[in-house]
């Protein structure tokens, strides 16, 4: 595989801050190497009520000779941007602010976000793609600002829903044009919704099946191609087409990963990090194995 020009953020999977086990995972992760790391969406949700314990979690970091690069930001029913609940999106516009500010005392560079499913609303009648992506410009003009002053770039991921895809996402890139506003390629989800010759809707998981309205699924094309000139980072993880399982690259899952590997080294002009994002288990919770597997595909830390 060719070598990757952006290194690889390894997780940090511990959602507690500043107990013996976070500190033996800080030091597993500085022992096995890893230089930036990823903050996980639990431990950003605890900052934001906690501000002044940012400094001390990235003195953490800076003493093992880690530097925190990328998080991902809360997200959920009520906290995805584009809610269509007009009582809460105040809410949801200053918990994503502070999210942004979080980050900005974090030092990181990326902070990945969702915009919202339609199947979480499907009692609300403005629960619509177009209202979705009205919502989703209006949270955007509001924390645009704030992502620069803060010098944290807004990823926003590609997910198997029909409001976030690669047929969604470069419009909001290519609206604001702004260094601090991308997209986080997530190599899984686009798998689950590119078109396939052998695949078929009924053969999704459920999860999958939900996500679009009526159960019917409208497959993408060219995924990553489409939103090549706007990823700034990624997120990687392999699933057999039908599901988002989060499994180590090639291991048993069918995404082609030459094709992935070769766009991102040479197609994302604006490719500054990529992330593993594989569940634990998947590599025995061992740090060295998991990053000798990705080694395998050009990604080093």
């Amino acid at each position: 595989m060719i070598k990757q020009p952006a290194q690889l953020s390894w997780v940090l999977y511990e959602k507690v801050l500043f107990t013996p086990e976070y500190y033996a995972e800080l030091d597993d992760l500085a022992a096995n190497g890893v230089k930036n790391v990823v903050v996980n969406n639990y431990v950003i949700k605890y900052l934001i009520k906690n501000m002044s314990l940012c400094e001390r979690m990235r003195k953490d970091a800076e003493e093992r000779g880690l530097v925190l690069k990328d998080a991902h930001a809360p997200f959920g029913p009520s906290e995805n941007l584009g809610y269509p609940v007009l009582r809460d999106r105040k809410w949801i516009h200053e918990m994503q602010k502070d999210c942004l500010k979080v980050g900005g005392l974090l030092g990181l560079t990326t902070l990945t976000m969702h915009i919202g499913r339609l199947c979480f609303h499907p009692d609300i009648a403005e629960s619509t793609p177009e209202t979705v992506k009205k919502y989703t410009f209006e949270i955007l003009d509001d924390m645009l600002p704030v992502a620069e002053e803060n010098k944290v770039i807004i990823a926003l991921e590609n997910l198997f829903h029909p409001t976030a895809t690669s047929d969604e996402l470069p419009e909001y890139i290519e609206h604001y044009n702004s260094e601090y506003l991308g997209i986080c390629f997530d190599a899984g989800h686009a798998n689950v919704v590119e078109k396939e010759a052998t695949k078929t809707p009924d053969q999704m998981d459920e999860m999958i099946k939900l996500a679009w309205p009526d159960r019917t699924i409208t497959y993408r094309e060219n995924c990553i191609e489409k939103m090549a000139p706007h990823i700034v980072t990624t997120h990687l993880h392999d699933n057999n087409g039908r599901g988002d399982h989060h499994q180590l690259p090639g291991v048993n899952g069918n995404i082609d990963w030459k094709r992935i590997c070769n766009i991102l080294a040479t197609g994302c002009p604006r490719l500054v990090t990529n992330q593993s994002e594989v569940h634990k288990d998947d590599f025995g919770g061992i740090t060295k194995n998991g990053i000798e597997h990705f080694a395998n595909y050009g990604f080093f830390i």
